[in-house]
């Protein structure tokens, strides 16, 4: 398999690699280049305080996992419409992936995950200016050729524990980032139905009725769409549409 997207510095891209640090996104909220470029991307080999959302950890064994962080500057993309870009790389993620190994599934919002099992996740942080976005800084994780995982995170796994073999991570990395830049143009175009439609058919249990939990209990339901600001809709077994921001409901999985 061939790259398909070169991570050399550019006038209009940058790369950078690390050793260790405390965040990748962190990194790149302090760093302010004489030279803005469309694009910066920035790895490392070790985050000792790796966060994923609504601030739970990221379990990573040094060396062994993808873990970047991307900034952008998007133009007018208004901060009621952020959500879009959590769709673009969600979607890149699993494409990039399924070069190596198939079915790769988004679960809602943006999590990676293969079968019942998850394989990434996606933190992004935005900055404002008025009502549209400044600058958003994409942080993503990706288990690769770690292979015990000792936290309570539900359900890891990694490309190596399903292929058999270790992947070479940069390889990952062109590939996620090629599908990024193509999308991003996408939506830069303000060519955005075809991007939403697409994350939507490739959302985990989409058209199927699975189990879900709220606030009031576990409940039957298939997912029927997902808003502009990132709202799951959600319609159950009564026929009800239920809407639901982050964190509101979750999708009830079998242990492994």
């Amino acid at each position: 398999m061939d790259a398909f997207f070169c991570l050399d510095d550019s006038p209009f891209f940058e790369f950078i690699e690390l050793q260790s640090i405390d965040s990748t996104n962190n990194f790149l909220r302090s760093y302010h280049p004489i030279r803005e470029r469309r694009m910066t991307v920035v790895t490392a080999e070790h985050q000792f305080q790796g966060r994923g959302q609504a601030g739970n950890r990221w379990e990573s064994a040094e060396g062994q996992n993808l873990l970047c962080s991307i900034a952008i500057r998007p133009k007018n993309i208004k901060a009621s419409e952020v959500f879009v870009l959590s769709q673009a790389i969600s979607v890149a993620i699993k494409m990039a992936l399924e070069d190596y190994l198939q079915p790769v599934h988004i679960k809602w919002p943006n999590d990676i995950y293969y079968q019942d099992r998850k394989l990434g996740g996606i933190l992004i942080e935005n900055e404002l200016a008025g009502d549209r976005i400044a600058r958003c800084i994409i942080g993503v994780g990706i288990n690769i050729n770690q292979t015990e995982f000792v936290s309570d995170a539900p359900n890891p796994i990694s490309m190596k524990q399903i292929l058999g073999k270790e992947v070479e991570r940069r390889f990952v990395l062109e590939r996620i980032v090629g599908h990024f830049d193509r999308l991003w143009n996408q939506i830069e175009r303000g060519d955005t139905e075809a991007l939403q439609n697409t994350y939507l058919q490739l959302l985990y249990k989409h058209k199927e009725m699975a189990t879900y939990r709220d606030a009031q209990g576990e409940f039957q339901a298939r997912i029927e769409g997902v808003l502009s600001q990132g709202q799951l809709q959600l319609r159950d077994t009564d026929n009800q549409l239920r809407s639901y921001e982050f964190k509101e409901v979750s999708l009830l999985l079998s242990k492994q």
